[in-house]
């Protein structure tokens, strides 16, 4: 029975439990070469969710594993990559002892008695699963006894923290001395905890306790012999890595581990070649491809396999978001706060590389009161991703993370300006009412904060009026003729082009209307319409000049 007859097991991420149930699996298995040969007693990888972080974690568990008894099951990596690395298979399938834990359940609060509570119950499943080392004649009484305390979790029976927070040493050590061998430690999802709103007092309490408690993995136990920490975030100046023995972090820009966590084309195209489903590959490009991780193209695993099998139960199913209900969305909700975040989304929404210095990979939950500070955290989580060819370029990577924006925008837009507001405004346009559109422009500038968003001025125009004009066939900055026009809207269905553009006052202009004209015959001198005509378009052309919250619109249909 080939691939191609097994099931597309959606929401399945236990690697052992795909291949015994035969599941539809990507072949991810030489990730275990990657972990072994790389650098790093503590390897942490960070990667979006929904991209294949558990499943793989599962993967190396299956892998690494002896089991309480060694034995091993030679049919759960036959036929993958992995079982032609003789070398490594020999020396490292199934011959360690491994503790396997993840960490999402703690997202749910930010409350820190609740969050405890939360790991309270990872570390008794875990002990749980591990329950043959209190019956092992090689582990002492004394760590037999906190084991069961770990295990027996109840309301009346809770484990202290103080012994909570060091459960790890306790558990590697018994592992390594049932075993005599040292032990693995693989942690998903270990940013968890910290990654959502919550107040301070909350977060630095818990990030006090946690950097104990990966302590006990991460800073020189003698009883590891390896970590693998994933999850989506770095979370640095915060003491969790502290004294960490030979840290290696492989994030968004690293190129090691970039083919192992989403697909890539050439695995999206089997699939889909699997499942008689190329024709479908267009589809899924526009929506869930363009991350750039370690400059290789990847699509998002779990829309991905989302879509094929809705595709599998009916052909002529179209693509939409699976992404938006994976997680909580609050952290795109903050990014609209504040004038240089609004003018940074409206840039993406409109489709371009925005230009982003300050987006960092290592991030301190104390530098978000920075306004700026959001997009590093956007960055990491998936909503952005970095332009190839570029250091500093960042954009929406896809139409369904653009469709998550869009909403957000949309209702942000909304909230600020009134229902009305871009209503009027739509239907100005459309009518090319020059004076009701200054008209309503001036009420939209009233309404809105931009003197702190950027030097550029010129920009926070074209933002307000982009923002209030969405839900309209917009174009941004579109090459054309000889440089950019500033905003276009196309009304297809009458052949129509409305094209603005923005000036603000400056120079020789001795007033507004100087300014409005400058911006208009800028449209004629660059061409901006050439190609509009050429598709046998009308075209309206408006200049906008502006200063402060007062500007000056003059045009109209052109001849």
């Amino acid at each position: 029975m080939s691939q191609k007859d097994y099931a597309i097991g959606l929401g399945m991420d236990d690697f052992s439990m795909m291949r015994r149930e035969n599941n539809y699996y990507i072949d991810k298995s030489l990730l275990v070469k990657t972990v072994v040969e790389g650098i790093g007693y503590v390897k942490l990888i960070t990667r979006p969710r929904r991209f294949g972080k558990s499943t793989n974690m599962s993967m190396l568990r299956a892998f690494f594993e002896i089991g309480k008894d060694g034995e091993p099951d030679p049919k759960l990596f036959e036929g993958l990559a992995i079982e032609g690395e003789k070398g490594i298979f020999d020396k490292w399938y199934r011959k360690y002892p491994v503790i396997h834990l993840n960490l999402f359940p703690m997202s749910s609060s930010d409350e820190f008695n609740v969050s405890i509570d939360s790991l309270r119950d990872i570390i008794a499943s875990e002990c749980e699963r591990l329950h043959y080392l209190q019956e092992s004649s090689k582990v002492s009484e004394s760590k037999k006894n906190l084991l069961r305390k770990l295990e027996n979790n109840d309301d009346e029976n809770k484990v202290p923290l103080a012994v909570l927070i060091k459960s790890l040493s306790h558990m590697t050590k018994a592992l390594a001395d049932h075993h005599g061998k040292p032990v693995i430690v693989l942690i998903d999802e270990y940013d968890s905890p910290f990654n959502h709103k919550s107040q301070d007092g909350f977060r630095d309490k818990l990030l006090s306790n946690m950097s104990v408690f990966f302590g006990c993995a991460f800073k020189g136990n003698p009883h590891v012999r390896l970590n693998v920490v994933t999850g989506c975030l770095r979370i640095a100046n915060e003491s969790i890595f502290t004294g960490a023995n030979n840290l290696v972090v492989y994030d968004l820009d690293d190129n090691l581990f970039s083919e192992f966590y989403g697909l890539t084309q050439k695995e999206l195209e089997a699939v889909l070649w699997d499942k008689g489903l190329p024709k479908c590959l267009d589809d899924l490009k526009a929506w869930y491809d363009g991350y750039n991780f370690g400059g290789t193209q990847i699509y998002n695993t779990s829309s991905v396999l989302h879509h094929i099998a809705a595709l599998i139960q009916n052909r002529f199913s179209t693509p939409k978001n699976y992404w938006i209900n994976t997680s909580r969305n609050d952290i795109l909700e903050t990014a609209l706060d504040g004038g240089y975040n609004y003018h940074v989304a409206t840039r993406l929404v409109a489709g371009e590389a925005v230009s982003l210095p300050q987006i960092s990979h290592v991030i301190t939950y104390r530098s978000l009161k920075r306004e700026d500070s959001i997009w590093s955290i956007l960055y990491s989580s998936g909503y952005l991703t970095k332009a190839l060819d570029s250091d500093h370029d960042y954009l929406i990577p896809n139409a369904e993370v653009k469709s998550v924006f869009v909403e957000l925008y949309k209702d942000y837009v909304k909230g600020k300006l009134g229902l009305d507001k871009p209503k009027r405004l739509h239907e100005a346009i459309y009518t090319l009412d020059a004076k009701a559109i200054e008209g309503l422009l001036k009420e939209l500038l009233l309404s809105m904060s931009f003197h702190d968003t950027g030097v550029n001025h010129e920009d926070v125009y074209h933002d307000v009026f982009f923002g209030a004009m969405f839900g309209l066939n917009i174009l941004s900055n579109r090459e054309a003729g000889h440089g950019r026009a500033d905003v276009e809207v196309e009304f297809p269905e009458d052949k129509l082009v409305v094209v603005f553009e923005f000036k603000r006052i400056e120079g020789k202009d001795k007033n507004l209307s100087d300014t409005a004209l400058r911006a208009y015959n800028q449209v004629f001198g660059l061409g901006y319409i050439e190609l509009h005509r050429a598709r046998g378009f009308k075209v309206a052309v408006f200049g906008v000049g502006c200063s402060g919250k007062n500007c000056k619109i003059v045009g109209g249909l052109a001849s």
